[in-house]
């Protein structure tokens, strides 16, 4: 069911609930943790977040096989070692393929025009995410492009399907159901636009110049061990493009809702990337810019809670309670809007985590890829988001061309309404925005 307005979990949680509880969710009972226990189980090893993956995803049913990946080492090297490592390297592929996709998606309108935002962005960030996961040989293939993003779009829908159904009947069903279908001849047809591109680098390796992509990175760490190129591509698709798109979407509504902080963000890329250029440091030193992100995530979570996991064994509380063995949790997102942690939490403030910066011990923890109890948007502990420091960075890359390079004015009196599927939250993918072009001798398109 879609709702335009909050399920009334969180006035409950605050005003009714101080500790731990059960809710029915569309995967069966969810026992919710307050906030405050995030410190307490994040890095408890009986306390699976890979088996929570796998059941909430049908891990184990084809289609979904990128869901078996989310503990795979060989992933988790490539995310580490390789991507958040490559950051400055890649940092100018990402600019220079976001002025590119931004001219095809948004053109040279000198007026202001009418347009569904999301949309939009959901191209203009798969295209930048693949010239790095991809390559520069898929990140311009249509059918690549509209393939590996809709794909982590259906696999939800799939999920969703498959959920009408008692757990003991989807392994048959699966076979049968019109979304089911749908995913794996996704994955068929992904396997053979990606199998040539990677076939044909491994016969030129000896004399092909050294790549900066996953298609490389995972070639490099396995190192002779089995992997599945199209599982690897297709689960880097689910975890970034989806959930980068919300964040810069809604932080773009939330921009253009309060065009003052326009104008400051132009001034700080003026600043910082006009005399740095596209570097690791320049992107670091956008620090209003981080905390206009920051401070989106806080109000436009994508759940009431994560750090979803499942209790391999009975794990006693600090407070007495017990998680009984096979019991699904999370952590709820009550500390983000907590008045005693945020002034007017309620409220979007565009520079919040930038003052944070500047108060002694608050240069850390204001920071968009840090994590706390008082702040999970990235989750918290040893399964926080390993790729977050990758997402910061695209996202700062894609609203530094979007504000420099278009106007932008809100349609109507406020920003496009969050919708609601059960306790899920997404931008309104009916949003209408105004835009026009603007030339900018930074950086101009």
């Amino acid at each position: 069911m879609v709702r335009k307005t909050p399920i009334p979990i969180s006035p409950i949680y605050g005003e009714q609930c101080k500790g731990v509880f059960q809710v029915v969710t569309p995967i069966g009972p969810q026992i919710v943790l307050p906030g405050r226990f995030a410190d307490e189980i994040r890095n408890n090893p009986h306390l699976s977040f890979s088996d929570a993956a796998v059941e909430q995803f049908y891990g184990h049913l084809p289609g979904f096989d990128p869901f078996c990946e989310v503990s795979n080492s060989i992933a988790q090297e490539v995310i580490t070692k390789k991507l958040t490592q490559s950051l400055n390297f890649i940092t100018p592929d990402l600019a220079e393929e976001a002025g590119l996709a931004l001219h095809d998606v948004l053109g040279e309108s000198e007026d202001f025009s009418e347009l569904f935002l999301k949309p939009k962005l959901f191209y203009f960030v798969a295209r930048i995410s693949s010239r790095v996961f991809s390559g520069i040989e898929l990140c311009r293939n249509e059918e690549w492009l509209s393939l590996t993003p809709q794909y982590a779009i259906d696999v939800f829908m799939a999920a969703r399907a498959l959920r009408q159904w008692p757990r003991s009947l989807t392994d048959i069903v699966h076979w049968f159901l019109p979304e089911t279908r749908k995913i794996r001849a996704q994955v068929k047809r992904a396997r053979e636009l990606l199998e040539p591109v990677v076939e044909k680098r491994r016969q030129n390796s000896a004399k092909a110049a050294k790549t900066a992509d996953a298609i490389a990175w995972f070639d490099e760490v396995a190192n002779g061990r089995l992997m599945d190129n199209v599982v690897n591509q297709l689960g880097l698709a689910w975890a970034t493009i989806h959930t980068t798109t919300e964040l810069v979407t809604h932080t773009m509504y939330d921009l253009i809702e309060h065009p003052e902080y326009i104008d400051r963000l132009r001034e700080e890329i003026r600043k910082v990337v006009g005399e740095g250029g596209w570097k690791k440091s320049s992107l670091y030193s956008l620090k209003l810019m981080d905390s206009v992100l920051k401070e989106t995530q806080r109000l436009h979570m994508p759940d009431f809670g994560n750090m979803a996991r499942i209790a391999r064994k009975k794990v006693p509380l600090s407070d007495g309670t017990v998680i009984p063995k096979g019991a699904r949790i999370m952590v709820a997102h009550d500390r983000m809007r907590d008045s005693s942690i945020y002034k007017q939490p309620g409220q979007w403030v565009g520079d919040r985590f930038y003052q944070m910066r500047l108060t002694t011990g608050g240069e850390t923890k204001g920071q968009l890829v840090t994590t706390s109890t008082d702040h999970t948007g990235f989750g918290h502990g040893l399964h926080a988001c390993p790729g977050r420091f990758f997402a910061a960075n695209e996202s700062k890359v894609a609203l530094c061309v979007l504000l420099m390079n278009y106007d932008w004015k809100i349609v109507g009196d406020s920003r496009p309404k969050d919708l609601f599927f059960g306790t899920e939250l997404v931008a309104n993918p009916e949003g209408r925005v105004l835009f026009k072009r603007r030339h900018d001798e930074i950086l101009p398109l």
